[in-house]
């Protein structure tokens, strides 16, 4: 956690691919940010990812204040998904307590539901096909397809 004039920042150093709409929506793919930004309740200004590469090195994140950290945008100038669903980063933040809180209690409490977030694309690289239970509640045709091709 950095300290900025406005505030704190997060900021995760990567060499490797990042992107801030795995923070977005129902269950996020990546929350760790979002959880270290709600974490002790402290003044959180912005969420980054620093890239570090040998040839590029650059900022890319979500900010409520303008201009705090080069290419870290506030929700309204996002190109991506974030200024159409949240609007504000009061929102975005609102929306981080509510689907890590879930998380958490759904963990606390032995949730252990089959539930993959991206059907059909989650079992596609999957080989536990014979021991899932996907099947029981996918359409018959879907459960069909799916055991003609592990028989191939």
């Amino acid at each position: 956690m950095d300290q900025l004039p406005a505030g704190r920042a997060i900021i995760d150093y990567k060499t490797g691919a990042c992107k801030t709409s795995d923070w977005m929506g129902k269950r996020p793919d990546e929350p760790q940010l979002p959880m270290y930004a709600l974490g002790r309740g402290e003044d959180v200004a912005a969420v980054a990812f620093a890239i570090v590469r040998t040839g590029e090195s650059k900022y890319k994140g979500i900010s409520r204040v303008p201009d705090l950290i080069k290419g870290v945008c506030t929700i309204d100038k996002d190109k991506g998904k974030a200024a159409k669903r949240y609007g504000s980063w009061d929102a975005l933040v609102e929306d981080w307590r509510v689907e890590l809180e879930a998380i958490g209690r759904g963990f606390a409490q032995g949730d252990a539901r089959v539930d993959p977030k991206r059907l059909p694309s989650t079992c596609e690289n999957c080989h536990q096909h014979m021991f899932c239970r996907i099947a029981e509640k996918a359409p018959l045709d879907a459960a069909s397809e799916r055991e003609g091709e592990a028989d191939e």
